[in-house]
């Protein structure tokens, strides 16, 4: 199993590249080539700027049954067609029972944005992180034993 990180501007990368070496799980990270960091764990994969270049990478690169972590719902539902795990940066497990109320969200959010509509982002709490880094080493193991 590998996990892919859709790395373009992702507040968890530190904390994903920290629990995959811990639990030594390769991870890609995808990126398009304008985003400028390193890593000591973990291979960096740099794609085109074109909107959906990282997705495609990932998706053509995975097998099933690799993690993909993201926040893209486009992302999650090429995904899950091909059988990866998938989870947001949340900790939220997107699966075949949710991935339909997420792709809603999202055309509804285009819908407003359109309209001038905008959704102002809060900073991200030290909670959220630590949720996501405890669902992040539960899926792990659980993946790791089936």
């Amino acid at each position: 199993m590998k996990v892919f990180l859709d790395s373009d501007a992702v507040p968890i990368r530190n904390i994903a590249i920290n629990i995959c070496k811990e639990e030594e799980v390769e991870i890609i990270l995808v990126k398009n080539y304008s985003q400028d960091f390193t890593t000591d764990y973990g291979e960096i994969i740099n794609v085109d700027i074109s909107p959906d270049a990282a997705d495609l990478y990932i998706v053509n690169h995975g097998e099933s049954g690799d993690l993909v972590l993201t926040n893209d719902r486009g992302l999650s539902s090429m995904a899950l067609a091909r059988n990866f795990y998938v989870m947001d940066f949340n900790g939220n497990i997107i699966d075949e029972k949710n991935i339909s109320s997420y792709l809603n969200q999202r055309y509804i959010s285009k819908v407003m944005r359109n309209k001038g509509v905008y959704t102002h982002f809060k900073k991200r709490k030290k909670s959220e992180n630590e949720n996501f880094e405890l669902e992040l080493r539960n899926l792990l193991r659980r993946i790791k034993n089936d």
